[in-house]
């Protein structure tokens, strides 16, 4: 396991270590065995007496050098988990989730844009059933997942399958 170290100033070791949590790779800090940070280390505001320090993970804060070397930790651990057999699939999860998305987010630029036709009054223009760009850009990302389902067509049916298990267990109850 991947580990990064800073010492206290009375001496006292904080072990930062590299973990996968849903498929993403977040830092955990101990001091004694007790955990003072967990998450991805953030920039801080700046502490009185000691403008070194730049970031923080939970209560520990980080020089820039510091926060260098657990980023390159969290680069580690993922690509390490990203190697994996199930990281393999849990990055196929998420590639689909982004396809999805992608979908959405143009399905939702042609309502914004029928809503804003509407709002202008040009009435012509809402009830035209899409624009030529907007509908080009759905069309282009209903055809990237549907390649994508064909070529992984066990993602999918992992996902039919949880939601027939969702469905299952919602009417049981």
């Amino acid at each position: 396991m991947n580990t990064v170290t800073k010492t206290t100033k009375d001496g006292r070791p904080v072990v930062i270590t590299g973990h996968i949590e849903h498929g993403v790779a977040w830092a955990r800090a101990t001091l004694d065995g007790t955990e003072i940070g967990d998450g991805y280390p953030g920039k801080t505001a700046p502490i009185d007496g000691h403008p070194e320090m730049t970031h923080r993970l939970g209560r520990l804060a980080l020089t820039t050098a510091e926060f260098d070397a657990v980023k390159a930790l969290l680069v580690a651990t993922q690509a390490e988990y990203d190697a994996t057999v199930e990281g393999a699939h849990v990055k196929l999860i998420k590639d689909r989730e982004w396809l999805v998305n992608l979908v959405d987010a143009a399905t939702g630029t042609a309502i914004d844009t029928k809503a804003d036709a509407f709002d202008a009054g040009r009435l012509a223009e809402y009830f035209q059933t899409a624009h030529g760009d907007v509908e080009t850009a759905i069309a282009q990302a209903r055809a990237r997942l549907a390649v994508f389902d064909r070529k992984h067509p066990e993602i999918l049916a992992e996902l039919k399958a949880e939601i027939d298990r969702q469905v299952n267990d919602s009417m049981r109850r």
